[in-house]
């Protein structure tokens, strides 16, 4: 028997069902009634969030404490997961997931029903670590250049190819496809040395068992706060795609199709929460990331200072608020294009041969119907918007 989780049908029956269910209720519209004071306990909807490891995945743990989830009927329960649990999706563990386009293609084909539902942040972090003076830095291959692109591929093939890289393999294997292919490389032309996730690999780099780390944020600010004698960034984001800006990485909370369709209000009042806590960042980028910065420490393990925290969520992760989305993510003739971003990675993730080529890409993301869910809701909008005491 195969160990392929099995959907309640075919992928295009699923995502038939999401957008039907999303169609729906597009038709009724949301417009829920907020309530000026947080609801009885028991009139609140429990949303069972599986966050990862990660710095900016404290979010809703920080909304939480401040009593969003409560203002639109919600009450948040959390576990830490050092993967995407996309598992615990399907087995109803939990009811959403952080994710990614990239990191959530590793459950595409046993997981059909996988769905990312809602950004939750541009980021900006990424970057190629090596032990200082070991490699040239990519900024003196870009100073003065008339031509990024040559810059990029100079420095590839002068400084990486030949190169082991420390890597959690099954997340970002297409990206550094994606670096490689800049001057015309691929994967093959490094040594990966793959890990299951990102702390062991970022443990095996300071244990110098691989020239370079490429890896989550909370890592390479660890490595370069508490051991710089070991680690200097080489290569900023601007290095993993052309351009100035380099590729986009969107990051994600996904759930199960079937969880979608029977609760998609449900959905769109999460991203409101997101969105009104965007909305406290701008308003007090310090004091709410000290407020976040607790959380990080909790759920990261990683003994970050406030400062630090507040340098992610303000220079290293993007936070979009919600007049800033639509020209930024879903404008179709934009770079930026969520739904191109994540098909270019996909087919990036198809080249290394960890997503089958018959998997269409866009069957497991449903964040512009719930966009455009939250659109149409007037009352939540004003919620997001309203003014902070």
């Amino acid at each position: 028997m195969s160990d392929r989780v099995q959907p309640s049908g075919d992928r295009d029956t699923l995502r038939q069902t999401v957008r039907a269910g999303l169609s729906a209720l597009g038709l009724t519209c949301i417009s829920m009634a907020l309530p000026a004071v947080a609801a009885p306990a028991q009139d609140l909807t429990t949303v069972r969030i599986g966050d990862g490891p990660y710095i900016e995945f404290a979010t809703f743990r920080a909304a939480h404490e401040l009593g969003l989830d409560e203002e639109v009927g919600l009450s948040f329960e959390f576990s830490v997961f050092p993967q995407i649990p996309a598992a615990q999706l399907v087995r109803g563990d939990i009811d959403i997931a952080f994710s990614s386009p990239t990191g959530g293609m590793a459950f595409y084909e046993q997981v059909p029903g996988y769905q990312d539902f809602m950004i939750h942040n541009v980021f900006q972090g990424f970057s190629i670590v090596a032990r200082p003076g070991s490699m040239t830095p990519y900024a003196q291959y870009a100073e003065g250049a008339e031509d990024l692109e040559a810059a990029k591929q100079a420095f590839i093939e002068g400084e990486m190819v030949g190169r082991s890289l420390c890597l959690y393999d099954a997340a970002y294997r297409g990206l550094v496809q994606g670096v490689m292919a800049q001057a015309n490389r691929s994967v093959d032309d490094l040594e990966i040395i793959a890990f299951t996730d990102d702390v062991t690999g970022a443990n095996a780099f300071l244990a110098r068992q691989c020239d370079m780390y490429i890896g989550a944020l909370p890592q390479v600010v660890r490595m370069l706060a508490d051991f710089p004698e070991e680690a200097e960034v080489v290569a900023p984001q601007q290095m993993f795609g052309p351009g100035e800006d380099g590729i986009l990485f969107y990051e994600t909370y996904a759930a199960e199709a079937s969880w979608l369709a029977d609760n998609p209000d449900t959905a769109v009042r999460l991203w409101a929460v997101l969105l009104r806590l965007v909305e406290y960042l701008k308003a007090d980028p310090e004091g709410t990331s000290a407020l976040l910065a607790n959380h990080v420490r909790e759920t990261t393990g990683v003994q970050l200072s406030d400062a630090a925290v507040e340098r992610a969520f303000t220079e290293q992760l993007l936070f979009l608020g919600v007049d800033d989305l639509e020209a930024y993510a879903f404008d179709p003739e934009s770079a930026r294009y969520y739904a191109t971003i994540a098909q270019v990675l996909g087919q990036q993730t198809k080249d290394v041969g960890q997503l089958p080529e018959d998997i269409d890409v866009a069957d497991h993301h449903v964040v512009q119907e719930i966009w455009d869910l939250l659109q149409d809701d007037d009352n939540l909008l004003a919620w997001i918007r309203s003014p902070i005491e």
